[in-house]
C-alpha cells in the first residue's frame, strides 16, 4: 500500500490508501457527524481509481462549511 504517513493504531479501516486522514467538521447532532463521516469516506472511495491512476497521494480530505461563492466549482 501507498500511504502518505505509516498509520500506527489505526482506529477505523481506511477505504483509500492513497488518503491518510479523513476530517469532517464538529456538529453537535451525533447522528448528522455519523453520516456525514460515511459521506466522506464514500467520497474516498470512489475518487480511489483517479487517485490512484494518476499517483496522488493526499494527506488530508477535509469537509468544509458550504460557501455560495465557491459552490458549483470544480
Amino acid at each position: 500500500q501507498v500511504m502518505v504517513h505509516i498509520r500506527i493504531n489505526e482506529r477505523k479501516a481506511n477505504p483509500n490508501p492513497h488518503i491518510n486522514f479523513i476530517s469532517i467538521l464538529p456538529m453537535v447532532d451525533s447522528t448528522l457527524e455519523d453520516d456525514a463521516w460515511k459521506l466522506m469516506q464514500v467520497l474516498s472511495t470512489q475518487v480511489k481509481p483517479i487517485i490512484k491512476a494518476h499517483s496522488f497521494t493526499v494527506n488530508n480530505l477535509e469537509e468544509y462549511e458550504y460557501d455560495r461563492v465557491f459552490a458549483g466549482w470544480n
